[in-house]
């Protein structure tokens, strides 16, 4: 069995090419998910299903996606102090978010979740005060909310520890909005961003958020 996909930060997650899902590190709210609070040194797996397709840490929460589109989040209810995360009760082990099965790629910020359905819209919830979630408000959301109405969504990307989103379309075209105080949305200015905007015109194949709400982005090859 060999090491498949990676989400970093004090509590890692791993899925093997056997679909299956393990965790470690910090642990204080469950969000390892191997249903006990105990820190690990050592990776534990999350639960005994073997149909986790992606997964990351938000927070003190962890989320996860079933191949067959299920949502599950694990370990702290709450992103932080004032940022409800969703659903908002404490669990060691995974819980689904709903009954949907639509649910395709996941990524997370700054305690707040972001999701692309099998659709193509975009959905995220969690912590707002910079507007990361990226529905034009400073509301924290309890609950999925959709971005705009587009439905070409393409690639995901978000970091614990930064409090921006970018997100890349279907055309190649890379949008971003959130945190911006140093001009990291790349935009020219150092204006917060609440709903998706473009950058320039050029066609991007790969996006990266870095925690320390820094952003790099990898043009495609023409």
């Amino acid at each position: 069995t060999t090491w498949d996909k990676v989400a970093t930060g004090r509590t890692p997650i791993l899925i093997k090419d056997d679909d299956t899902m393990w965790s470690w590190g910090v642990n204080d709210k469950g969000q390892v998910g191997g249903g006990s609070v105990v820190y690990r040194s050592s990776p534990v797996q999350v639960g005994s299903a073997t149909l986790w397709s992606d997964g990351g840490l938000t927070g003190s929460g962890s989320l996860g996606i079933f191949t067959n589109g299920k949502l599950y989040q694990w370990g702290s209810g709450r992103g932080s102090a004032t940022g409800t995360f969703y659903p908002a009760a404490k669990s060691s082990s995974p819980v689904q978010i709903g009954s949907l099965t639509t649910w395709s790629k996941l990524s997370v910020g700054s305690n707040n979740g972001n999701s692309i359905k099998t659709d193509g819209t975009m959905w995220t919830w969690g912590y707002n005060t910079r507007g990361q979630i990226g529905d034009n408000s400073t509301v924290n959301r309890s609950s999925p909310v959709q971005v705009g109405d587009q439905t070409d969504w393409s690639i995901l990307a978000g970091t614990v520890g930064s409090s921006m989103t970018a997100a890349i379309k279907t055309d190649g075209t890379l949008w971003v909005w959130g945190f911006n105080h140093q001009g990291q949305l790349g935009l020219g200015d150092v204006v917060y961003r609440s709903s998706p905007t473009q950058v320039g015109s050029k066609k991007w194949g790969a996006v990266s958020c870095c925690g320390s709400d820094n952003i790099m982005m990898i043009a495609a090859a023409d």
